[in-house]
């Protein structure tokens, strides 16, 4: 290369490896000093028990090594142009980073509103008031989706990004609002001059919502008295509709200040314009420890809103729950008779297709178990608490006599102690007369008791008054002798009672303990019963106990911030089982998290070990010819291609078994379950026909859903779409949970025996004498991508499995769509008599079209289904691409380090300066990502955000290690001040 003076045989460049002797090391032994030197890896050691610990050293090692992973592509930049072969590496460390994913887990809060749903996550996060709740109403109207705050800035600390509803969406509620408030329409839709007592409070609801936008409309009035037109154009209004707004704060107060606005229903002013009608989601971003590892917390509102936008947000984010906390006020009471009532059968039923009622992504809160209940009858009702409270209930009225008998014993005292401290007040009055004389109509003069003595002995008394005085003196002492003595005793007497006292709280707090135990085992009891119930309708055992989680949220946060004073049955924080809640929600990332850190960590290895011979430029001294590279490597590279056609026909042939499954096992089914759920139609309809007339118009021309002004959700198509699915749900459930399963591992071990398959022929080939080490070096490389092919396959497999359970949902839109002429027919209907005949409309149309609208559902579920597994066979593609590419460049690179140039056999290779000095800086870089690993120290681990002079772009994450502490130099930091609203990490119902 021009510029460059070449050098013939030089020196190795000293190397962060291990040596075996002085002489240059081949592939095999290299691969042996690679193996050496991170053999040490603190996360490769698995003497911990504690899960969490071993995770935390994973994921500390793969931050690292990500960072490390950059610093090798600076540094191979910084040579690139003079060592063209650094590209290569540079291209698969990108391709490396690409494939690391980061791990999220969307953990979702359901519950009826009020249950206490916000105060729950304030709790988790440890953060005090940072979303709005108040006691006795709804405060949120919005989806509120909570993740890490990766920023450094101490200026934004706290962030949000406000997402408003689009002008299409406000314009559809706004014609809703209108055709509501619409008399002429109201007076043809009457039934019989009953009066529609739903309209009317519908209206009143509305109204009030609108006032908060436009504080101008006063009535429905003032509201005929503009257009859809004006209020969508609005100054105020069109503005933010359709966009977002950003908002950074350095101070916890001020932020949950800023946000009110938009999330809490109950933050409106007469008098000025509020925003939270026209916000459909709001994320926030804070830092809190719960969050740190991916966990995003999503605050779910309850059914009190009827807005569209919000309402398919709130679906959304169901729909990609990974863990779906139900919330319940256990105020309400929960048995055996209502505990099936705390999650809603269309809901549950949902999570039952989407796979996610299970202990590991199901979870039940019972939210305010603080909340002060009449303990002396729920004893009374319970017999077996009487019981267990028996001795407790009899040492508190032993207490109570002692505490009685202690008041008689005190009340003597207190009756001498008044009349004795009257006594000494008018014996000093007497004595204040002797010795500080006045004269008549004079005020006499104050002196404290305390004086009296002290006066008396300095006062020049009269001669003729001396025997009075000193008579009045020794009164005076026998009186506050005997009255201090009193007050000795009634001090003791008091102490007792204290004693006494203090030892009945905790008595009762014991007893209110047991009360609020035996409460919250029977819910749990409950609960827990009706899920295994619901898991053998579903075909399925019970692995271990649904996590149930009895909380005092409210509580927790009070005794995080201050001593607060402690209330019975509540004596710790452990005590208000928020921690708990915490640990689990954590601890169902454990497995997910450490498969994604080991693969990743694995991959890295494997990466460094085959760019290791590259990097220290020591090639063994017998290498072979051109002429048997020249009949060799075509060989090879043919091998590669026909294991890459090998496995292209087995992802086909893998798709194509599960399309089999699905047919042998789903569809066949569904013909029955068609006729079974038709035949229900009619049944389901006549529960309909039981409705209010207004609401079941209102539903008809929702074309099978209506909020009602009540709250409650009227979702037609849902319930018949439920009755399907409720015949075809174990067999669903069998068909993704094991016979899917079954095929991707017949795949993946097919596939695995075709690597295998090739790396043998690559071994047996009769060339190999003159370079056994590296090829065995190069074999073991390409076994270890089976592990590479595995992760990646199953990783495919569960996103698109994912998505085909969710393909269920597709059936509700068909069966609305079926159901449209319908549902117009009966929204058309007009005048007295219309509800009898909407009623017949529907009894007619599900008794002919029952079974043919089930059908309709079907073959959209089928549809989809079909289409998402077609995407399977791509995927799988896309793993055997990315493990034969890397097949390929570890062929590549075994013929480039072990063929000699031109027509010479001797191992030695012209190398130049500038490849000298890159092996160098690679060496020391892989150096200082293997002493980390021995170490794994977090304080060596920094969140960085640095401009790198370098054109590649998107391939360098925001955390990186320190390098400069790892090589024991200085480094100048700034140490921000927490913000005085908020610590991270601190400990901490709507």
């Amino acid at each position: 290369m021009a510029g460059i003076k070449a050098e013939v045989n030089p020196e190795p460049s000293p190397g962060a490896f291990p040596r075996l002797d002085s002489t240059h090391l081949d592939q095999g032994q290299t691969n042996a000093a690679t193996m050496a030197l991170f053999s040490n890896a603190v996360w490769k050691q698995n003497g911990s028990s504690n899960r969490l610990k071993q995770l935390g050293s994973k994921e500390l090692a793969a931050k690292c090594a990500l960072s490390s992973l950059n610093q090798f592509i600076l540094t191979m930049n910084r040579h690139s142009a003079l060592v063209p072969s650094a590209q290569a590496r540079i291209d698969r460390i990108k391709a490396i980073i690409a494939r690391k994913k980061d791990f999220q887990v969307l953990v979702g809060f359901l519950g009826s509103t009020g249950s206490g749903k916000t105060t729950i996550v304030n709790a988790l996060l440890g953060i005090p008031h940072l979303l709005p709740c108040t006691t006795g109403r709804a405060c949120t109207a919005v989806v509120v989706e909570v993740s890490y705050n990766k920023s450094s800035d101490p200026l934004a600390k706290f962030r949000a990004e406000v997402v408003y509803i689009s002008k299409e969406e406000w314009s559809s509620e706004l014609e809703q609002i209108f055709e509501d408030t619409n008399s002429e329409i109201a007076g043809r839709e009457g039934e019989n001059d009953e009066p529609d007592t739903e309209r009317v409070e519908r209206v009143r609801q509305t109204l009030d919502k609108l006032r908060a936008v436009y504080p101008h409309i006063k009535s429905i009035e003032s509201l005929r008295s503009t257009t859809t037109f004006d209020l969508l154009n609005h100054n105020a209004v069109c503005e933010i509709l359709g966009g977002t707004r950003s908002i950074e704060l350095g101070s916890r107060s001020e932020f949950s200040q800023a946000i009110a606005k938009y999330v809490d229903s109950g933050n409106s002013s007469k008098k000025k314009f509020a925003q939270w009608p026209l916000v459909k989601l709001v994320k926030i971003y804070v830092k809190a420890p719960i969050l740190e590892n991916g966990i995003t917390l999503v605050d779910l509102p309850g059914n009190s809103d009827s807005n569209a936008a919000r309402s398919g947000v709130a679906d959304t984010y169901i729909r990609k729950l990974s863990v779906t906390c139900i919330v319940a006020n256990i105020i309400r009471g929960i048995d055996e008779k209502n505990a099936h009532d705390l999650l809603e059968k269309i809901t549950k039923l949902n999570l039952q297709m989407d796979g996610l009622y299970n202990q590991e992504s199901l979870c039940f809160i019972l939210s305010q178990t603080d909340r002060d209940f009449e303990k002396p009858k729920y004893i009374k009702d319970n017999p077996e608490l009487e019981s267990a409270c028996s001795v407790d209930i009899q040492s508190i009225g032993n207490d109570q006599k002692k505490l009685k008998n202690l008041d008689t014993e005190g009340k003597p005292y207190k009756a001498s102690l008044s009349k004795l401290k009257k006594q000494v007040r008018d014996l000093a009055n007497e004595i204040v007369d002797i010795i500080v004389p006045v004269s008549t109509g004079q005020k006499r003069r104050r002196i404290s008791v305390n004086e009296i003595e002290e006066r008396a002995a300095e006062a020049n008394v009269p001669s003729e008054l001396k025997p009075l005085l000193e008579q009045l003196m020794s009164k005076f002492s026998k009186a506050q002798g005997d009255a201090a003595r009193s007050e000795a005793k009634l001090a003791s007497i008091e102490r007792r009672k204290g004693n006494i006292e203090l030892a009945q709280y905790f008595t009762r707090s014991n007893i209110a303990a047991k009360c609020i135990a035996h409460r919250n085992n029977l819910s749990v009891a409950a609960i827990r019963k009706d899920f295994s119930k619901t898991l053998q309708e579903m075909g399925r055992d019970r692995v271990g106990d649904l996590q149930v989680f009895p909380v005092a949220a409210t509580l927790y946060l009070s005794y995080s911030v201050q001593q607060s004073k402690r209330v019975a049955g509540f004596q710790t924080l452990a005590d208000t089982k928020i921690p708990d809640l915490k640990d689990w929600l954590i601890g169902t990332t454990i497995p997910t998290r450490g498969k994604y850190a080991e693969a990743f960590l694995r991959e890295v290895e494997t990466f460094v070990d085959w760019m290791q011979p590259w990097v220290d430029d020591q090639f063994s001294d017998t290498k072979m010819t051109t002429q048997i590279r020249h009949h060799w490597e075509p060989q090879v590279v043919t091998a590669v291609h026909e294991l890459s056609r090998k496995l292209s026909v087995l992802a086909k042939e893998a798709t194509g078994n599960m399309h089999q499954i699905l047919k042998t096992d789903l569809y066949s089914r569904v013909p029955k379950a068609e006729r079974t759920a038709g035949a229900k139609a009619a049944e389901t309809a006549n529960i309909w026909a039981g409705l209010h007339w207004s609401t079941h118009k209102c539903a008809n021309r929702g074309l099978g859903f209506w909020h009602d002004s009540k709250g409650a959700d009227h979702k037609w198509n849902e319930r018949l779409v439920h009755d399907l699915k409720a015949e075809l749900l174990p067999v669903w459930t069998s068909t993704f949970t094991d016979e899917l399963p079954k095929a991707l591992l017949s795949y993946e071990n097919e596939a695995k025996a075709h690597i295998v398959e090739f790396a043998k022929l690559l071994i047996g080939n009769p060339y190999r004498a003159d370079i056994n080490d590296a090829l065995e070096a190069t074999h073991e490389h390409i076994l270890r991508t089976q592990q590479l092919h595995d992760h990646q396959s199953t990783e495919a497999f569960e996103e698109v499995k994912k998505a085909m359970l969710g393909s269920h949902r597709e059936a509700v839109p068909a069966v609305k769509t079926f159901l449209t002429p319908m549902y117009e027919k009966c929204a058309m209907e007009q005048g007295r008599g219309h509800f009898q005949r909407n009623r017949t409309t529907h009894q007619i149309y599900f008794a002919k079209e029952g079974e043919a609208m089930h059908r309709e559902g079907n073959k959209a579920v089928a549809k989809a289904l079909t289409e998402l597994l077609d995407t399977m066979s791509t995927k799988f593609k896309e793993c055997n691409d990315t493990t034969t590419n890397q097949i390929m460049d570890e062929i590549t690179q075994f013929f480039e380090q072990n063929s000699s140039d031109g027509n010479r056999s001797s191992g030695r290779r012209v190398v130049s300066n500038a490849k000298k000095t890159l092996s160098a800086d690679l060496l020391s870089d892989i150096k200082d990502l293997a002493t980390f690993w021995a170490k794994n120290d977090p304080v060596q681990v920094q969140a960085q955000s640095e401009d790198f002079d370098d054109n590649d772009e998107d391939i360098y994450d925001d955390r990186f290690v320190d390098v400069d502490k790892l090589r024991g130099k200085p480094r100048a930091t700034d140490d921000d001040e927490d913000d005085e609203d908020y610590e991270d990490g601190s400990s901490g119902e709507d």
